[in-house]
């Protein structure tokens, strides 16, 4: 989860993964200060962020700071930067349309 999206649960696990019985995809990650990551949201989708430690930046305007959320529709692609070393849980689920 070092800089990366680490799906933790999904309605279609692989190896090391839970089993949810949802459209959803559970993400952890720990992203050092300054690093992004980029997420293509597929039409039909939303993302929900929870900040558990740190503090984002989302599509280089929107800050989520600790214990905050964002819940996010209607995007093609998402870009999550930290304003310092930042714990996260990202969840791609069906609905924003």
């Amino acid at each position: 989860m070092h800089n990366l999206l680490l799906p933790i649960v999904s309605s279609t696990p692989t190896e090391g993964m839970k089993k949810i019985h949802s459209d959803d995809t559970l993400f952890l990650s720990k992203l050092d200060s300054g690093e992004e990551l980029f997420f293509q949201q597929k039409q039909g989708r939303m993302v929900y962020v929870f900040v558990i430690e740190g503090e984002l930046v989302l599509n280089h305007a929107f800050v989520v700071g600790q214990r905050d959320s964002a819940r996010i529709s209607d995007l093609d692609e998402l870009t999550i930067k930290a304003k310092k070393e930042t714990f996260f849980l990202f969840i791609d689920l069906a609905g924003g349309e």
